[in-house]
C-alpha cells in the first residue's frame, strides 16, 4: 500500500509539470530527474575547438579597385572633305588593316577639277619653256650687241612670271589630287571597328566621324588609386586582374600618372595584362584589379575567422589558456582590427604575440568555458 501511494502521488505529481500526454512522454525522464533530484548534465561540455596562434609578420597593404580596360589607341575616324557617302566597306566588328579603305565619297565633280588643274599644269609649263628660250636667245644677242638692254630684261621678266605660273599651276594641281584622295577614306592603323556612323547616300562634312577603330593589341587596364599609396606603387608591381570576377590574369605596372585628381585626390596607374587577357578582353570592359605591396612595419595578425563581430561595432576574439589543472578554457578579449590580406586581420591593441585565439567553434561560447584544442593546420582545416 505505501508503494502505491507512493507511485499516486508520483503520478501527480508528473501530471502538473507535465500536463501534455504527448509532451510528457517526450520529457517524462527529464521530469523524473527534477523531482528525484538526480543531477543534470554541467552547463557547459568540453567541446572541441579549433585554435591558431597569434603571429608577427611583416604586414601586406592590398588594394583592391575598380578599373577599365582600354586601349592605347581608340581613334574617331573621321572624314577630311565634304561630300556625298557613296559607299561603305566596313562594318561594327571587322578586322581592317592599315591603309584599308573604309568608305568612299562620290568623286565625279573632283575628278574634272584635276582634269583641268592638270590641263592648265601642262599648259603653264610649256609657257614656261618657251620663255626660257626666248630669255636664252636675247642673252646671247646681248654678247653680241645686237639687241637693247632692255628687252633682255623683259624677257628675263617674262621667263620669271612664266615659271611662278607653271609653280602655281603645279600647285593647284596636287591640290586637286590631295582632295580626290580624301574622297577615300582609310584606316590609320590596323584595328577593330567598334561603330560605324555613317551609310551610303549622307552627306559629311570635314570633321564628321565615321567610325570608331580601336587597336586590340595595345591594351592596359587604368585604375585610380588613392594618393597616399603613391610611394608604394612602383613600376612592374605585380597586379592580380579578375574580370568578369570569374577569370583571374597577372598584370604589371606598366605606368604612372604623377598628377592627382584633386576633387578623388587619386592618382592614374595604367597596368599591362599578359597575353592571356589580351585574348578574352573587350575593350572598355570593367576590371577588378589587386595591388599589393609588404610595408616596412610588422605587426600582430589573427586568421580572420577568429573574429567575433557585433551589431554595436564591437570586434572580439576568444583566447584559450590553460589553468592549474591543465584544463583549457576560453575568456573573451575586445580587439581593434587594422589591415586584412590573405585571410588575416592585422591586430592593432588586445592580443599580444603566441596567445591561442579560437578560428572554428567560436560562435556560441561562454566566458569560462572548459573546451577541448584542436590545433588548426596550415591551410586551416582541422
Amino acid at each position: 500500500m505505501p508503494n502505491l501511494l507512493r507511485h499516486s502521488k508520483l503520478t501527480t505529481q508528473l501530471d502538473l509539470l507535465c500536463p501534455a500526454p504527448v509532451v510528457r512522454a517526450l520529457v517524462s525522464g527529464f521530469c523524473l530527474a527534477l523531482i528525484l533530484g538526480i543531477p543534470l548534465a554541467p552547463a557547459y561540455a568540453q567541446d572541441p575547438v579549433t585554435v591558431a596562434e597569434v603571429k608577427r609578420t611583416a604586414i601586406v597593404e592590398v588594394i583592391r579597385t575598380s578599373g577599365t580596360l582600354v586601349s592605347l589607341r581608340n581613334a574617331q575616324v573621321s572624314v577630311r572633305t565634304a561630300g556625298l557617302i557613296e559607299s561603305t566597306a566596313a562594318e561594327a566588328g571587322d578586322m581592317v588593316t592599315d591603309g584599308q579603305s573604309l568608305l568612299r565619297l562620290d568623286a565625279e565633280l573632283i575628278q574634272s577639277e584635276v582634269a583641268v588643274a592638270e590641263a592648265e599644269q601642262q599648259q603653264a609649263e610649256a609657257l614656261a619653256t618657251d620663255a626660257q628660250q626666248q630669255f636664252e636667245e636675247l642673252a646671247t644677242l646681248e654678247q653680241q650687241q645686237s639687241v637693247a638692254t632692255s628687252e633682255v630684261r623683259r624677257a628675263r621678266a617674262e621667263l620669271a612670271a612664266a615659271k611662278a605660273n607653271a609653280t602655281a599651276a603645279a600647285a593647284n594641281a596636287e591640290r586637286s589630287r590631295v582632295i580626290l584622295s580624301q574622297h577615300q577614306l582609310k584606316s590609320p592603323f590596323a584595328g577593330i571597328i567598334g561603330e560605324r556612323y555613317v551609310t551610303a547616300g549622307e552627306w559629311v562634312n570635314p570633321g564628321d566621324i565615321a567610325y570608331q577603330l580601336v587597336d586590340p593589341k595595345q591594351v592596359y587596364a587604368d585604375f585610380y588609386l588613392p594618393q597616399a599609396s603613391a610611394r608604394f606603387i612602383k613600376k612592374d608591381l605585380p597586379v592580380q586582374l579578375l574580370l568578369n570576377k570569374d577569370r583571374s590574369y597577372k598584370g604589371r605596372v606598366a605606368e604612372l600618372v604623377p598628377v592627382a585628381n584633386q576633387p578623388s585626390r587619386t592618382f592614374r596607374v595604367r597596368v599591362k595584362p599578359n597575353d592571356a587577357l589580351l585574348q578574352d578582353t573587350i575593350i572598355g570592359a570593367a576590371v577588378e584589379g589587386e595591388f599589393r605591396f609588404e610595408l616596412a612595419e610588422q605587426g600582430l595578425v589573427v586568421p580572420r575567422d577568429a573574429l567575433v563581430r557585433y551589431p554595436d561595432g564591437r570586434t572580439a576574439v576568444w583566447i584559450a589558456q590553460q589553468n592549474d589543472d591543465n584544463q583549457w578554457g576560453v575568456s573573451q578579449q575586445q580587439v581593434t582590427i587594422g589591415r586584412t590580406f590573405d585571410g588575416l586581420v592585422e591586430i592593432v591593441d588586445g592580443l599580444s604575440a603566441d596567445a591561442r585565439v579560437v578560428v572554428r567553434g567560436n560562435e556560441s561560447l561562454q566566458q569560462d568555458q572548459q573546451v577541448e584544442l584542436v590545433e588548426a593546420s596550415s591551410n586551416g582545416d582541422r
